[in-house]
């Protein structure tokens, strides 16, 4: 595409955009930095490239670039679930509970069965020592959900602000890891790309 004599942009594009997705795929996060660099100047309309970046921002512990291209992928794609999971996980590790809130409520109107943007909401009104709208969330979540042990210890840290004792000890028990993610067809396509 390089060579041609006038290439497409969105061609051009796209094409940087699937080499970068290789290299992340690899986890060669600095090759595919520029490559999602590159593939959003040439196609700027398309939602998967700050999304990317996002990633690779967000992995590097670069939060406040990570949210910049969270919002630059929202503003394309407004009701996509997992970027306003991801951007609402941003902005609740930002302090920022209320605009979490606000994310993960798009995010579960968007997908009712939602654990990942349940679980968000239950830790966001945590961070706002509301107890009783965190223990409903976080009970919603595990409901959803069984295997999430990382639920227990934040509806055992609201059970304790309730002051029910009992029943915080109890989850503490329970608590444990396990990844809670939102469906994410974008990250789920670069899991797959190198068995194909």
């Amino acid at each position: 595409l390089q060579e041609s004599p006038s290439p497409a942009r969105a061609a051009l594009g796209e094409a940087y955009g699937e080499v970068g997705q290789v290299f992340m795929a690899a986890e060669f996060n600095d090759l595919a930095e520029p490559s999602f660099l590159s593939a959003r100047a040439l196609a700027p309309g398309d939602h998967r490239w700050p999304y990317y970046l996002a990633h690779i921002y967000r992995t590097r512990g670069l939060l406040p670039q990570a949210t910049e291209f969270f919002n630059e992928a929202l503003a394309r794609r407004p009701d996509d679930v997992a970027t306003l999971v991801w951007l609402g996980e941003m902005q609740l590790t930002a302090g920022q509970p209320d605009a979490a809130a606000a994310l993960f409520s798009k995010a579960l109107a968007r997908d009712s069965q939602g654990v990942a943007a349940r679980f968000g909401l239950g830790r966001a009104a945590l961070a706002k020592k509301n107890h009783p709208a965190a223990v409903d969330h976080l009970e919603a979540a595990l409901v959803l959900n069984r295997e999430a042990v990382n639920i227990h210890y934040p509806l055992a840290m609201a059970y304790r602000g309730l002051g029910d004792v009992a029943r915080a000890e109890a989850h503490l028990r329970q608590q444990g890891k396990f990844e809670i993610l939102p469906p994410d067809p974008l990250m789920l396509e670069l899991r797959t790309l190198l068995a194909s």
